[in-house]
């Protein structure tokens, strides 16, 4: 049997000659009219027509309805993206609770307020001023948080019946540590930390009783 000269072709379903991978096709996956050939148009194959670009693409596995390929849309693609998302995170002392407090954990944020206001007191650095404010407003208000634990986690009523002053030592220690936060005084900075001494004094003599 004698070989053919040209591009080879491929047969399309209904028979008729198809065309070879070099010729084109348009979008709808209809030929376009061959050179020097009958205006007749022949229906090409879908593997030789490119799939459009953003659509869902299903690929039937042969003998199957069944889609074995799919390309998701962005639209699907949105949906996961929120679907997955981290949630938000929240935390607290201890949600047990566990029963571990510490006065120190206050006094050591009110030291850290003092100290950086007096190392500004001793530089006038504008990147150090405002680096120094930030950090030193950060520390007085975890002061404030630690303290405020005490006094809602930890002080029972039999404290506050034995310590009646306690109710209003806390709320001075917050409006100390307030103050401390908005000053560059060192005396605001340890006016709270004597206010906190008091707090630590009560707080280790409840737990000897």
């Amino acid at each position: 049997m004698g070989t053919m000269d040209g591009p080879v072709t491929s047969a399309t379903p209904n028979g008729a000659a198809g065309l070879s991978r070099s010729d084109s096709c348009d979008s709808s996956g209809i030929t376009r009219h061959l050179p020097g050939s009958s205006s007749t148009s022949l229906s090409l194959t879908p593997d030789f027509c490119p799939k459009p670009k953003g659509a869902l693409a299903k690929t039937l596995a042969p003998g199957s309805n069944v889609p074995c390929e799919k390309t998701i849309t962005r639209k699907e693609c949105s949906m996961l993206s929120r679907l997955f998302a981290p949630k938000v995170k929240v935390s607290a002392h201890c949600d047990l609770p566990c029963g571990v407090y510490d006065p120190a954990q206050a006094r050591i944020e009110a030291e850290s307020v003092k100290a950086i206001q007096e190392k500004m007191a001793g530089n006038d650095d504008p990147h150090f001023q405002t680096r120094a404010t930030t950090i030193k407003e950060q520390r007085a208000e975890l002061a404030k948080h630690h303290v405020s634990v005490l006094w809602s986690d930890y002080f029972k009523p039999p404290h506050f019946e034995k310590y009646p002053e306690l109710h209003q030592l806390v709320n001075d220690t917050l409006k100390a540590l307030s103050a401390a936060k908005g000053s560059t005084d060192p005396a605001t900075g340890q006016k709270a930390l004597d206010y906190i001494a008091q707090i630590d004094k009560i707080f280790w003599e409840t737990k000897k009783a």
